[in-house]
């Protein structure tokens, strides 16, 4: 996945550059979560997991409602494939 988001960031480096910027930050930080997953047991996640939502609520609600957008448009768009 981290190899997409670095093959947008290139196609969009002559357009908008630091749009470009960005989304290799964001695919940098994909692999560097991938490997953290990797690397870690799930206790240690969850761990982790409860340590952020403790320091910091309001991100990690956001982070949550983000993910659940996500996955539901996800939803929606493979049951309309599928029809």
């Amino acid at each position: 996945m981290a190899k997409a988001v670095h093959g947008a960031a290139d196609e969009l480096q002559d357009q908008m550059p630091k749009a470009a910027e960005f989304v290799h930050a964001a695919a940098s930080r994909l692999e560097q979560g991938a490997g953290a997953l990797r690397d870690r047991s799930i206790e240690d996640l969850m761990s982790g997991f409860n340590d952020f939502a403790r320091k910091e609520p309001l991100a990690f609600f956001g982070g949550a409602l983000l993910a659940g957008f996500a996955i539901s448009r996800f939803l929606k768009s493979s049951t309309e494939r599928s029809r």
